[in-house]
């Protein structure tokens, strides 16, 4: 039997899913755009005082927090330089390729400055759905395996009276770090159903090929800078020239 989604549980799925993603980041990257409204100011819109159940708001109030949400999440990518307007940018005669996106807009259980609150967060993510190129070849991401994540304890373990240590690196907002291969344009609508047009100058979550793009775009920060490169079978294996280091990535 085939097995059908109506667009609504597609949705429901999305905000799910990006929910879990995206629980370390929201206090990553703070927007320095000038406004007549300052990014603290709009937080504080955003927070009402902490009980047991999610929020549950009139339509037109979670209307007026859904567009403050939004217009932070922007603020947010443009000052990374994740989203160029397009009437900003020079194309070059070269037409770009259509991505669709969303607004996921989530109820966050945050501590801000002692307090625990609700803060309404909106995130901007790609809508790339596999079954619309089922076939693509290029999506490969090297994947570490249970071998070694047993394995590098076990090799701290004998190297610890030499004075190695072990640690655990966790980069906030990946993908956004990561330059765009190819010309992508996305029409951003907000919750008051105001769109815009941008270019997307790096990576947005939900792309198919996010994933590759990271690991190549760091493993080669991490050759050039640091001299540590891939072990060529098991390429998610790094270490440096004289193994001082061993990165599972």
């Amino acid at each position: 039997y085939a097995t059908y989604f109506e667009e609504s549980e597609v949705d429901g799925l999305e905000v799910y899913d990006f929910s879990l993603d995206y629980e370390r980041d929201e206090d990553a990257n703070s927007p320095t755009h000038n406004s007549a409204v300052s990014c603290d100011e709009m937080l504080k819109q955003l927070t009402i005082p902490f009980t047991a159940l999610e929020p549950d708001l009139p339509a037109a109030e979670l209307l007026r927090l859904d567009t403050i949400a939004d217009e932070l999440e922007i603020k947010r990518l443009r000052s990374m330089g994740v989203l160029i307007p397009a009437n900003e940018f020079d194309f070059k005669g070269e037409k770009p390729k259509m991505l669709t996106t969303r607004m996921v807009r989530t109820w966050r259980d945050k501590t801000l400055n002692g307090q625990r609150v609700w803060l309404r967060r909106s995130r901007y993510v790609a809508r790339e759905f596999a079954w619309l190129s089922p076939d693509r070849q290029d999506l490969f991401s090297p994947a570490s395996s249970v071998l070694t994540v047993r394995l590098l304890p076990c090799l701290y373990m004998k190297w610890k009276p030499m004075g190695y240590v072990l640690c655990s690196i966790d980069t906030g907002d990946a993908f956004l770090t990561v330059e765009q291969k190819e010309l992508t344009e996305v029409v951003c609508v907000d919750a008051a159903g105001a769109s815009t047009t941008y270019v997307l100058g790096r990576v947005l979550p939900g792309q198919r090929n996010g994933s590759q793009m990271w690991h190549e775009s760091f493993s080669r920060f991490l050759q050039t800078e640091l001299k540590i490169y891939e072990c060529e079978p098991y390429p998610c294996l790094l270490k440096s020239p004289n193994a001082e280091c061993a990165l599972l990535l």
